[in-house]
């Protein structure tokens, strides 16, 4: 009992450690100028209006005037932060190199939140289901945050992480989904999960590892199971075709004799072992979906036929299959199951914890 008391004693302190960061997110990059909309900013302890910040030789200009800096800090004194016709909460952060800006959204997590869910979720779909993705969404910071807290940011704002449009982006719903689960994360043993989430499984979910992981050390909470709930979505079937001479290109094949597709448990494919002449090629099907472009070879769970010149693509999904299916969510919504429900069937046997801060 002593021990489960000091266990439960050292997460919490965990937890509170967690929330006592703000969240940092990558807005624009590779860009030489920033408009800042000719308002008040209060910049290190002084006031100035500012339109522009822009960099050169590694200088940062506010207003065309240097400022012997490559680092400021900033935030809006009334109102919200306008960076290129978008309002952020928070704090700016603004660094220059020789070639570009880096600027970065630095904001607590929940007002960060609110500008993801819409981006992320249809804010027109069922609150359950807003919950469930609110609660997700939080996780996957939470755990961005702890691997990345000594990096200047800890997440972009585009899908590779997840799509963050600041203070336009937000609506009503998604708000009170984040309102009404605040502070509530996914754990397991004690620890916070990769929340991962996509579009729609295709009828079964994937393992972590038959996606990312060559070993077979998939994570517990992230299993294949049968997804009743992500059948009849609008990507239960798709096709996609490419030129044999595009894919060759794509992948740096000069010859193609037989192409053999290996597939996991869920129906996935795991990889691709493609053989000409002489050589063997192998590359596993979540490559070879980035390779191809993740839009148009929509998953990895699909079936592949030769015909006159072209390799045709017939599959069904949408995402990497790993975690929470979206379509899903909006599903089971509609059924009435609850955002824990929801949570609880797409993440195996973990926790859904309030921390407090």
């Amino acid at each position: 009992m002593k021990k489960k008391l000091l266990i439960l004693i050292i997460f919490i302190l965990y937890i509170k450690l967690l929330l006592a960061y703000d969240v940092s997110a990558l807005i624009l990059n590779k860009t030489k100028s920033v408009n800042l909309g000719d308002k008040e900013y209060r910049v290190e302890g002084k006031i100035q209006k500012i339109s522009t910040i822009s960099t050169n030789n590694g200088n940062l200009y506010i207003n065309n005037i240097p400022t012997n800096k490559n680092k400021i800090e900033l935030k809006a004194l009334n109102g919200y932060n306008y960076i290129n016709n978008k309002n952020y909460r928070g704090k700016i952060i603004i660094i220059g190199d020789y070639f570009a800006l880096k600027v970065i959204n630095k904001l607590d997590i929940e007002s960060y939140l609110k500008g993801v869910l819409p981006k992320e979720i249809n804010y027109k779909w069922p609150m359950s289901t807003l919950k469930a993705q609110a609660v997700a969404a939080r996780t996957f910071v939470y755990k961005k945050i702890q691997e990345n807290n000594s990096d200047i940011f800890h997440l972009d704002s585009s899908y590779l992480s997840q799509v963050y449009g600041g203070l336009k982006a937000e609506r009503k719903s998604t708000n009170k989904a984040v309102k009404e689960t605040e502070n509530i994360v996914l754990t397991y043993k004690n620890e916070i999960i990769y929340s991962f989430y996509h579009s729609t499984s295709g009828g079964y979910t994937a393992s972590s590892s038959e996606v990312w992981n060559s070993n077979g050390n998939s994570l517990h909470y992230l299993k294949a199971k049968r997804d009743p709930f992500s059948i009849n979505t609008p990507h239960d079937n798709w096709s996609f075709r490419i030129s044999k001479k595009r894919f060759k290109k794509l992948l740096n094949l000069k010859e193609i004799k037989n192409i053999k597709l290996h597939y996991t448990r869920s129906g996935r494919v795991k990889y691709i072992k493609i053989t000409a002449k002489t050589k063997e090629f192998k590359i596993t099907g979540n490559n070879l979906r980035l390779k191809l472009g993740s839009k148009d070879l929509k998953s990895t769970m699909f079936e592949l036929k030769s015909q006159n010149g072209y390799f045709v693509f017939n599959g069904k999904g949408w995402g990497h299959g790993v975690g929470l299916s979206q379509w899903g969510a909006y599903y089971m919504g509609k059924k009435g199951y609850s955002y824990k429900q929801i949570l609880k069937f797409y993440y195996t046997n973990v926790d859904i914890s309030r921390v407090k801060t």
